[in-house]
């Protein structure tokens, strides 16, 4: 009978774990110890893996094993064959089998973590305030910012939520269908409760063809939570210099890219001023770059109240003061606790 040592996983958190389980499995003798190869885990059945993106590298974490064992097998349930060029990977398994004296298990598959397909042909980046003037004026455009106002003025404040650009390039496949009012965890909002205001600016044409944000018309109406088919969605096409805007309840994603060109955008979101912001405002920027930055802007990140008692400093001065103290602004009329 042989014995497989298996589910070691391969998060970075259990490295530890995992040497000293290979080890002993070498000492009693078994047949072999099997990795899973992700780069990136996705949701498995529900459930989202903590540190899911917090992974060494499956092979290179093998010939590690393999300086630390003498007979083991050690292998892979499974590799994903479209993560590598076959050239290479045939080329680490050979190494590997080579210096490990034949040590080597190959197991092979598809892939299914959506999270990691995505991760290889769509690429994100945040940050903009502290990166890009020109997206300082986005984020502040005077449109965009008075619809925003008007769709959330039944918080008594709002404040930005997220900003990213984002690269959809050639094989991209299509996201998922979803809302952005996910973001807090599922909570159930009062009906007709909008958290967030969306747009997604065209720095490229969008296509159908090249993946223009895909939405289903009038789904912010509906009640509950919801799935959708591509099929049931539409594609925002637009030409570069366009902006679509739109609310948290809207369903949506973006196509798929079948052409051979990036298709280019800004995602820049706001929401409520009492919740929590997706990107972190506060530790994103800089404080040489906050001390450059107009106080309408600051206010927008959050250096303001988020609601009539919410965010103030010092027993009830204006958080402004952390990184502006001459943009203060008395605040009156306190409750005395």
């Amino acid at each position: 009978m042989k014995f497989f040592l298996g589910g070691l996983g391969n998060l970075y958190a259990n490295m530890e774990t995992i040497t000293e389980a290979v080890i002993e499995a070498d000492r009693l003798g078994f047949q072999g110890a099997l990795m899973p190869d992700h780069y990136m885990w996705g949701e498995m059945r529900g459930h989202k893996m903590p540190n899911a993106y917090s992974t060494l590298e499956t092979w290179t974490t093998l010939t590690y094993l393999a300086g630390k064992t003498e007979q083991i097998s050690l292998g892979t349930l499974v590799t994903p064959l479209p993560f590598r060029p076959p050239a290479m990977l045939a080329k680490m398994l050979s190494t590997l089998d080579i210096l490990s004296g034949g040590r080597v298990i190959l197991g092979v598959g598809a892939g299914w973590s959506k999270d990691e397909f995505d991760g290889f042909e769509t690429r994100r980046a945040g940050t903009l305030i502290a990166r890009s003037p020109k997206a300082r004026e986005i984020i502040m455009n005077p449109s965009v910012l008075g619809v925003t106002a008007k769709l959330l003025s039944h918080a008594e404040a709002y404040q930005l939520h997220l900003t990213e650009s984002v690269w959809v390039g050639p094989g991209s496949t299509a996201q998922e269908i979803h809302k952005d009012q996910e973001d807090f965890e599922g909570f159930c909002f009062p009906k007709k409760y909008g958290t967030i205001v969306a747009t997604i600016w065209a720095l490229t044409d969008f296509t159908e063809a090249n993946g223009a944000t895909r939405v289903v018309p009038g789904s912010q109406k509906l009640e509950g939570d919801r799935k959708f088919s591509l099929e049931e969605s539409e594609p925002a096409e637009m030409e570069a210099g366009s902006v679509l805007l739109f609310t948290g309840q809207l369903y949506h994603g973006a196509g798929a890219n079948v052409t051979d060109s990036i298709r280019e955008s800004l995602a820049i979101m706001y929401t409520v001023g009492w919740l929590r912001q997706e990107e972190n405002q506060y530790l994103c920027v800089p404080m040489e770059t906050l001390r450059q930055l107009p106080e309408d802007l600051l206010r927008l990140m959050g250096y303001s109240l988020g609601g009539e008692l919410l965010g103030f400093v010092d027993g009830g001065r204006d958080p402004i003061i952390a990184v502006r103290p001459e943009f203060e602004k008395p605040i009156s009329d306190w409750a005395e606790d």
